[in-house]
């Protein structure tokens, strides 16, 4: 029987050449002329994988699932780019990223869940802890408030489809230590997010939207 370790392997060479058509990508470093327009992008995409849409700064670029791990409520997913950047969410948080240049480790999070998030009608407080990169910063702590809110149209136009929209504010602080408060948002269908803003970095916030599996034409 195969390992465990050798079916990711092989699972990661796949992705690997999926995504030839669509290149990895270092949201910091890259130029804008890295990045394909969004139509021949995705006419690149290979049929039948899994794809998240990650824009940052107006440019767009593709990650592919590697694979899903559901234990009870919790869902994981390990999401790769061409050239092997990484991003963990989990219940569509980001949790983990390697590979670019700013990297988030060792995260210990326990957020609440999206449905008492939407039922509770004042905000919910909680905490995180993570390890950042570069300057190898252990155990920084930020504080989040959690609510629900409307959506003005703008927002809408982003995700149609969403029933619900969550903000989030985190305080943390930036690499200088000084104190950095930061918004999230996130688009969700039922416990689903469909759409998110994101943050991992003051330089490097993203916008992300999964794309589902993509149909062979």
């Amino acid at each position: 029987m195969l390992s465990h370790i050798f079916i990711k392997q092989i699972i990661l060479c796949a992705i690997f050449m999926a995504l030839t058509g669509c290149q990895g990508f270092n949201p910091v470093t890259d130029t804008a002329s890295y990045f394909w327009s969004d139509k021949k992008t995705r006419a690149n995409l290979s049929p039948g994988f899994e794809y998240l849409e990650v824009e940052w700064q107006g440019r767009k670029a593709y990650m592919a699932l590697g694979y899903r791990e559901t234990h009870g409520p919790k869902v994981s997913e390990h999401w790769y780019s061409g050239q092997g950047e990484m991003m963990l969410l989990v219940n569509g948080r980001i949790v983990e990223v390697f590979g670019m240049t700013h990297e988030v480790r060792n995260v210990t999070i326990n957020p609440p869940v999206w449905r008492d998030a939407l039922t509770h009608r004042s905000p919910t407080v909680w905490s995180q802890t993570k390890d950042l990169m570069p300057r190898y910063r252990f155990g920084l702590q930020e504080f989040v408030k959690t609510q629900q809110i409307t959506p003005n149209p703008s927002e809408k136009a982003l995700a149609s489809d969403a029933t619900a929209w969550v903000l989030e504010e985190v305080r943390s602080k930036d690499e200088k230590g000084k104190p950095w408060v930061y918004q999230q948002k996130f688009a969700l269908v039922g416990d689903q997010v469909i759409y998110s803003e994101q943050c991992v970095a003051q330089e490097m916030c993203f916008k992300l939207k999964p794309l589902g599996v993509v149909v062979p034409k």
